[in-house]
């Protein structure tokens, strides 16, 4: 597992907020803070809930989700977040995110390495 954190701008679909991002690895999902998700963009509910076991154990409910943008290191990226009440970070770059753009993490650089980014989605 590794682990940056790096403040970036979020556009969702009613607004813009500067917001501190952990990038992390172990997550296997990319999530959001509930507080943060309904003050920029609007939230889609889910039949029902997504669970997912955290680090320590404990059971994550994700019951929104929600799509946002932003751009890191030149790389224009957009990606829906799992909306988690009460996450002890604002948000979470998880590996679906990283996986599916290419994104790497260089720990000895403190670095987020988008070089090999890709544009388009792969279907």
């Amino acid at each position: 597992m590794t682990l940056i954190r790096k403040k970036i701008e979020i556009l969702g679909t009613k607004g813009k907020k500067e917001i501190n991002v952990l990038f992390d690895s172990g997550s296997s999902r990319s999530l959001i803070r509930e507080d943060i998700a309904r003050e920029i963009s609007k939230m889609i509910e889910y039949p029902r809930p997504d669970k997912f076991r955290a680090i320590n154990e404990t059971i994550i409910e994700a019951k929104k989700s929600t799509p946002l943008a932003f751009d890191l290191n030149g790389c224009s990226l957009a990606h829906d977040f799992k909306v988690i009440d009460n996450l002890d970070e604002e948000a979470v770059i998880g590996a679906d995110l990283m996986q599916l753009k290419k994104i790497k993490i260089d720990m000895e650089k403190e670095y987020i390495d988008t070089s090999q980014c890709e544009i388009y989605n792969r279907l």
